[in-house]
Protein backbone atom coordinates (compact mmCIF):
# COMPACT_ATOMS: atom_id res chain seq x y z
CA UNK A 1 0.00 0.00 0.00
CA UNK A 2 1.46 3.18 -0.93
CA UNK A 3 1.91 5.81 1.70
CA UNK A 4 -0.46 8.63 -0.72
CA UNK A 5 -2.89 7.71 -3.14
CA UNK A 6 -1.85 8.69 -6.69
CA UNK A 7 -5.42 9.39 -7.55
CA UNK A 8 -5.24 11.91 -4.69
CA UNK A 9 -2.16 13.45 -6.37
CA UNK A 10 -3.63 13.49 -10.11
CA UNK A 11 -6.80 15.11 -9.05
CA UNK A 12 -5.16 17.85 -6.05
CA UNK A 13 -3.20 19.29 -8.61
CA UNK A 14 -4.54 23.23 -7.01
CA UNK A 15 -3.36 22.06 -3.61
CA UNK A 16 0.15 21.46 -4.54
CA UNK A 17 1.47 24.73 -4.04
CA UNK A 18 -0.57 25.70 -0.53
CA UNK A 19 0.56 22.01 0.33
CA UNK A 20 4.46 22.61 -0.10
CA UNK A 21 3.94 26.10 1.77
CA UNK A 22 2.41 24.64 4.62
CA UNK A 23 5.16 22.04 4.97
CA UNK A 24 7.74 24.69 4.45
CA UNK A 25 5.63 26.69 7.56
CA UNK A 26 5.59 23.84 9.61
CA UNK A 27 9.70 23.17 9.57
CA UNK A 28 10.12 27.22 10.06
CA UNK A 29 7.72 26.58 13.25
CA UNK A 30 10.31 23.98 14.19
CA UNK A 31 13.43 25.48 13.64
CA UNK A 32 11.65 28.59 16.17
CA UNK A 33 10.70 26.13 18.62
CA UNK A 34 14.32 24.66 19.12
CA UNK A 35 15.21 29.08 19.50
CA UNK A 36 12.40 29.79 22.08
CA UNK A 37 13.70 26.33 23.74
CA UNK A 38 16.92 27.88 23.45
CA UNK A 39 16.05 31.33 24.90
CA UNK A 40 13.73 30.27 27.55
CA UNK A 41 16.71 27.64 28.99
CA UNK A 42 19.12 30.89 28.78
CA UNK A 43 16.74 33.25 30.58
CA UNK A 44 15.89 30.51 33.37
CA UNK A 45 19.67 29.06 34.15
CA UNK A 46 20.98 33.02 33.90
CA UNK A 47 18.00 34.04 36.27
CA UNK A 48 17.91 31.29 39.01
CA UNK A 49 21.28 29.79 38.73
CA UNK A 50 23.48 32.12 37.60
CA UNK A 51 22.02 35.10 39.68
CA UNK A 52 21.91 37.52 36.51
CA UNK A 53 19.95 40.18 36.37
CA UNK A 54 17.51 41.92 34.24
CA UNK A 55 20.70 43.95 32.14
CA UNK A 56 22.65 40.76 31.56
CA UNK A 57 19.77 38.69 30.14
CA UNK A 58 17.80 41.17 28.01
CA UNK A 59 19.58 39.51 24.75
CA UNK A 60 17.93 36.68 25.32
CA UNK A 61 14.75 38.05 26.58
CA UNK A 62 14.60 39.97 23.29
CA UNK A 63 15.27 36.38 21.57
CA UNK A 64 12.52 35.11 23.80
CA UNK A 65 10.36 37.72 21.97
CA UNK A 66 11.32 37.38 18.56
CA UNK A 67 10.42 33.76 18.79
CA UNK A 68 7.19 34.04 20.49
CA UNK A 69 6.05 36.35 17.89
CA UNK A 70 7.25 34.45 15.48
CA UNK A 71 5.97 31.03 16.46
CA UNK A 72 2.63 33.06 16.32
CA UNK A 73 2.70 34.61 12.93
CA UNK A 74 3.87 30.80 11.52
CA UNK A 75 1.18 29.46 13.28
CA UNK A 76 -1.14 32.22 11.17
CA UNK A 77 -0.20 31.97 7.88
CA UNK A 78 -0.28 27.92 8.46
CA UNK A 79 -4.13 28.34 9.27
CA UNK A 80 -4.21 30.54 6.55
CA UNK A 81 -2.76 28.51 3.75
CA UNK A 82 -4.30 25.37 5.19
CA UNK A 83 -7.91 26.93 4.69
CA UNK A 84 -6.81 28.29 1.03
CA UNK A 85 -5.50 24.48 0.31
CA UNK A 86 -9.15 23.33 1.64
CA UNK A 87 -10.85 26.12 -0.54
CA UNK A 88 -8.92 25.26 -3.62
CA UNK A 89 -9.66 21.26 -3.42
CA UNK A 90 -13.45 21.80 -3.70
CA UNK A 91 -13.84 24.77 -5.86
CA UNK A 92 -15.45 24.58 -8.76
CA UNK A 93 -15.59 20.99 -10.66
CA UNK A 94 -13.04 19.34 -8.41
CA UNK A 95 -15.17 18.08 -5.89
CA UNK A 96 -12.20 15.79 -4.34
CA UNK A 97 -14.05 13.86 -1.46
CA UNK A 98 -17.05 13.88 -3.29
CA UNK A 99 -15.70 12.16 -6.37
CA UNK A 100 -13.12 9.64 -4.73
CA UNK A 101 -16.36 8.75 -2.31
CA UNK A 102 -18.20 8.28 -5.39
CA UNK A 103 -15.53 5.91 -7.55
CA UNK A 104 -15.18 4.13 -4.53
CA UNK A 105 -19.41 3.32 -4.10
CA UNK A 106 -19.47 2.58 -7.77
CA UNK A 107 -16.28 0.27 -7.55
CA UNK A 108 -17.93 -1.47 -4.46
CA UNK A 109 -21.88 -1.67 -6.19
CA UNK A 110 -20.38 -2.77 -9.78
CA UNK A 111 -18.22 -5.82 -7.31
CA UNK A 112 -21.75 -6.89 -5.62
CA UNK A 113 -24.25 -6.30 -7.90
CA UNK A 114 -22.38 -6.98 -11.22
CA UNK A 115 -22.41 -4.33 -14.11
CA UNK A 116 -25.92 -2.30 -14.48
CA UNK A 117 -27.71 -3.10 -17.53
CA UNK A 118 -27.92 -0.87 -20.45
CA UNK A 119 -32.04 0.73 -20.36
Amino acid sequence: MKPLDPRLLRRARSTRSFLALTVGLGLATAVVVIVQATALAEVIAGAFVGGAGLDDLTGALGLLAVAVLARAGLAWGSEVASQRADFAAVAGDERLGANLFGEELEVHFVHRLGQPEEV
